[in-house]
């Protein structure tokens, strides 16, 4: 049930399958989502895609993470051809495209902190994945993996050291990260155990908390401080899992948890407890996942219930008054009408979201969706799920 997966070809078999593209295009044929009236807060769509220098128009493009200052990084396509992207607010045309010299086939870029350094996976002429850090002044570093096959980027903290995956390939993928010198460490042995089997999926940004699933046993633990992400249904070896696809500095985490036999998955929060080995999670809502969360814990993902199967984009606050997640097109403003936003992947503080929108014909956009000053969410005027 790890769904993290490449953005166009299927280059290497990875476990984080929900993020198939092929899979979004659905969402448009449902139609955009009905916008509430008045009252409450309210997201202003761009549409990042059309601020590209190119004179030929991309296919499709994604926006997988923004950092404090407004930059956005992703992916973006043409022709056959995927490049990574770095959005910086303010800048003309806005977007600047970046690729390994290397290659041009083949860049994800998935994380940025908060300096605008980029980390990601690159496909290199050798056939092999190799994870990547992008650093804000343009110095390029390529990560191999040291046994010889392919190795995945996932996260970046604000020292620049980047978490992911070896030899994503075989059962033998072993956690990882690299210092900003591109230097391996691996995780599993430090932290976890000797052994096999392990992804590091997320970072915070002071780098205190690292995200590793244990894909053989389903079980998400945070390192270095050692902290079980238990499933809804608390601990049940081989019937119940959770995934982390996402941590704030505070070690709050979120992603996906399920239980039993795992058909349904839901999107979980975990808060850390003092003292506390282990961190319950609190179920966000059924037949989804959450990809991201603010430092004050909003969290933003997909959900899968909406749109006849298809799923929108969600966010939820950090609201007492306002525990369920809301669809993310009902929050738009009416200069936004005519987008379908299907996936959120990141958020920051200023509460700014970047995912994935269909306009009109359907065609898929990286987007950027810019809050009003109204924070007030759980008016009567918006409809919860």
């Amino acid at each position: 049930m790890n769904n993290r997966c490449k953005f166009v070809r299927n280059a290497i078999s990875v476990a984080h399958s929900s993020r198939f593209l092929t899979v979004l295009a659905l969402a448009f044929l449902l139609g955009p989502a009905a916008h509430a009236q008045s009252g409450g807060l309210r997201y202003h769509l761009t549409d990042l895609q059309s601020s590209s220098r190119s004179k030929v128009a991309p296919n499709l493009s994604v926006a997988y993470a923004i950092n404090e200052a407004g930059q956005i990084t992703g992916d973006l396509v043409y022709g056959n051809n995927q490049y990574c992207f770095i959005y910086t607010p303010g800048l003309w045309p806005g977007t600047t495209f970046t690729s390994a010299t290397a290659s041009t086939l083949w860049c994800d870029a998935r994380a940025i902190n908060s300096a605008g350094d980029v980390a990601g996976s690159i496909y290199v002429p050798n056939g092999i994945v190799n994870a990547f850090l992008r650093q804000s002044n343009g110095a390029l570093g390529v990560y191999p993996s040291i046994y010889g096959y392919n190795s995945l980027g996932w996260g970046i903290d604000d020292t620049r050291s980047v978490v992911g995956e070896m030899d994503p390939d075989f059962v033998y993928r072993t956690a990882y990260s690299w210092n900003s010198a591109g230097t391996p460490f691996d995780i599993s042995a430090a932290y976890i155990s000797s052994g096999y089997g392990y992804q590091a999926l997320a970072t915070s940004a002071s780098g205190s908390y690292i995200s590793v699933l244990d894909v053989n046993g389903g079980m998400t633990i945070l390192v270095p401080q050692g902290i079980y992400l238990l499933p809804l249904c608390g601990f049940v070896d081989g019937i119940a899992g959770s995934t982390a696809y996402a941590v704030n500095n505070k070690g709050h985490a979120v992603g996906q948890a399920w239980c039993e036999e795992a058909n349904d998955p839901h999107a979980a929060l975990w808060a850390q407890l003092p003292n506390d080995l282990e961190m319950a999670a609190t179920d966000l809502g059924p037949t989804s996942t959450a990809y991201a969360i603010s430092s004050d814990d909003w969290v933003v993902g997909h959900s899968g219930a909406w749109s006849g199967g298809a799923g929108d984009a969600f966010l939820r606050v950090s609201d007492p008054h306002c525990p369920t997640m809301v669809n993310l097109n009902l929050l738009l403003d009416t200069a936004s009408t005519g987008w379908k936003v299907v996936q959120a992947y990141g958020i920051n503080t200023a509460h700014q979201i970047v995912g994935q929108a269909a306009d009109s014909t359907g065609k898929l956009h990286a987007v950027l969706l810019t809050p009003d000053n109204n924070l007030r969410l759980c008016s009567k005027t918006v409809t919860k799920f």
